[in-house]
């Protein structure tokens, strides 16, 4: 197969038209102009005007500078009593942590002692023994023989404790299957 046969058309042909670039050409609508407003021109100063002109500018660049300058001041003493204020802060806050460790230092002072104290007195507990009791021998007693009494005897009592009897127990309710079988005996 040709490359002409696997392209063909069908048969038909298409006609290109050409367009001629002469005859559609189309305008385009003017651009709308801009208002341009010109400037006038200024009339020559005169050597007074410059002059008063130049005393103004003077002037004014001395009193900005001066507000720049007093501006600049309030800005550095607001800044310096924030500093102090923060610094007075941080000073309290270690004052506070320092008196809380005194304290503590105070109170481990007077465990301290206080152990010392007791150390002292058990040693002195130690150190003297207590005085040992010296028996005195004791007179003995002279007894005269005499008709001797028959000595009575008692007989004891014994003590007769009665146990507490447990309650009678109920006995356990019956299921359904128990009773289905005893009613099946009674028939």
């Amino acid at each position: 197969m040709n490359q002409e046969e696997i392209f063909e058309t069908g048969g038909k042909e298409t006609e290109v038209k050409e367009i001629n670039d002469e005859e559609t050409t189309v305008e385009l609508p003017a651009e709308p102009k801009k208002f341009i407003k010109e400037k006038k021109k200024r009339k020559p100063l005169s050597e007074e005007q410059k002059n008063r002109l130049k005393e103004q500018l003077k002037k004014g660049r001395e009193t900005s500078l001066a507000n720049r300058q007093k501006k600049a001041k309030l800005k550095a003493i607001d800044k310096e009593e924030k500093i102090t204020a923060d610094d007075e802060k941080i000073y309290n806050s270690i004052k506070k942590k320092k008196e809380s460790t005194v304290d503590n230092s105070n109170l481990l002072n007077e465990i301290e002692l206080l152990k010392q104290k007791l150390k002292e007195k058990e040693e002195k507990e130690v150190v003297e023994p207590p005085p040992k009791k010296v028996r005195k021998p004791r007179a003995k007693k002279v007894v005269e023989e005499s008709v001797e009494e028959p000595k009575k005897t008692y007989a004891k009592k014994e003590k007769v404790v009665e146990k507490p009897q447990p309650p009678p127990q109920q006995p356990k309710p019956l299921t359904a299957r128990q009773i289905a079988a005893m009613m099946k005996n009674l028939r």
